[in-house]
């Protein structure tokens, strides 16, 4: 808690800030009657209408809200006590403010990891689809030498001018045999790319899931926001806010630990019992700042969580297309292996000659789709998820409150 120092009031101009005060007190007087400030029973009433309003966004259980909600009904009511009991509640307004850029600070925080989960997660699926890449273009020349293979063996299978001696049948399993091999490394480099896919839109899923959570929680503090500036108290302070024209930059929130009144300094406590000889003014003023910038803090939170979901579905689905591919190169190698395992087990057979020819036809169409969809992978373009500028991040360094009320 801060204490008050004997130098805590610098006046630069005296009878500047005399006159000040004056015409403070004149305005605070004319905006109380024109807003019925008088009538107003803050200390019933704030608490009742915040928490009615919180329930209304299903906000009970969320930490922030509740710190938020205590502040401005501390805020609310210290405006409408007697001085004594103003005086006594100093240390807890300016703790409730503490707690609350404490909950904020926090919640960068996890803001920040929720970015570096998502940088994290792009690393993987760029590591995988270049690794993928190059894994298929070294079984491209492999392909190549397939298709060869089976147009040979097409034609002699399909000629009924001679009998495959000993020789042709030894170097025709050969040849399967290298194509078997061939087949069977496009089906675990596609196989094992595939299960680092789906672990990784397991992934995806889960950090989608927290942020999209989290993001519901923003959305309803903003709306909270929205309904909080038309209550009572809050609706009058913006207007006493701009006429008295006060400078506040606390200690608290990283400024001077000073707010500043015409040629009068005070520190951050010295302020609020100010704003309590002041009817409570100040105080509402310095709530309608805290206001504003909780306020600003929830929009900048919900345009960041709205990118790093929008980021998230982008991702899952280029990975989604990314797996449909290995999916479909694996079936065709595992197809091509069968017809080629149906074709080795009746080499010998002359009565399976013919429906040898079709099958390695059919293996060949099958190699062709291979081939296309190695060529697929191998063309699927990263650029974009490998530029740092599209990595979401919450655009705030440090929480400062500002240090003038608009």
């Amino acid at each position: 808690m801060a204490t008050m120092s004997s130098d805590m009031v610098e006046v630069d101009d005296p009878e500047a800030g005399e006159k000040f005060l004056v015409h403070v007190d004149r305005t605070v007087n004319g905006v109380f009657a024109h807003n019925a400030w008088a009538q107003l029973k803050a200390a019933e009433i704030s608490e009742a209408e915040l928490e009615q309003v919180v329930q209304s966004e299903g906000l009970e259980s969320d930490e922030q809200t509740h710190i938020f909600r205590k502040f401005l009904s501390m805020a609310t009511n210290f405006s409408s006590a007697n001085f004594n009991d103003r005086l006594n509640s100093v240390p807890k307004v300016v703790q409730s403010i503490a707690d609350l850029l404490d909950a904020m600070r926090k919640e960068v925080q996890e803001y920040a990891d929720f970015a570096n989960q998502f940088q994290e997660l792009v690393a993987m699926y760029g590591k995988l689809v270049i690794d993928t890449q190059h894994q298929m273009g070294l079984l491209l020349p492999h392909m190549s030498a397939a298709k060869d293979h089976l147009s040979v063996l097409a034609d002699v299978f399909e000629s009924n001018v001679n009998t495959l001696t000993a020789t042709d049948q030894d170097d025709i399993k050969i040849a399967m045999n290298g194509l078997a091999k061939g087949m069977q490394q496009m089906i675990n480099v596609s196989h094992t790319s595939g299960q680092e896919s789906r672990q990784l839109n397991e992934r995806i899923t889960k950090l989608k899931t927290k942020v999209q959570k989290k993001r519901g929680t923003v959305h309803g503090r903003v709306s909270l926001s929205k309904a909080l500036s038309y209550l009572g108290p809050l609706a009058g302070a913006s207007i006493v806010a701009r006429v008295v024209g006060t400078l506040v930059a606390m200690k608290e929130f990283g400024g001077a630990g000073m707010l500043v009144v015409a040629g009068f300094s005070l520190n951050p406590i010295v302020a609020i019992i100010c704003g309590a000889l002041l009817g409570g003014t100040l105080i509402i003023t310095i709530a309608s700042l805290v206001y504003r910038f909780w306020t600003r803090h929830q929009y900048k939170a919900l345009a960041f969580l709205e990118k790093i979901c929008s980021g998230l579905m982008e991702l899952a689905q280029a990975n989604m297309f990314f797996l449909d591919y290995l999916n479909k190169s694996e079936e065709a190698a595992n197809t091509i292996s069968v017809q080629l395992d149906q074709v080795q087990n009746s080499l010998t057979s002359e009565r399976y000659r013919k429906q040898n020819a079709k099958v390695c036809k059919k293996a060949l169409e099958t190699l062709e789709q291979a081939v296309q969809m190695i060529e697929t992978i191998r063309n699927i373009n990263i650029t974009r998820w490998l530029d740092p500028q599209s990595i979401p991040h919450f655009a705030i360094h440090s929480l400062v409150l500002p240090v003038t009320i608009s």
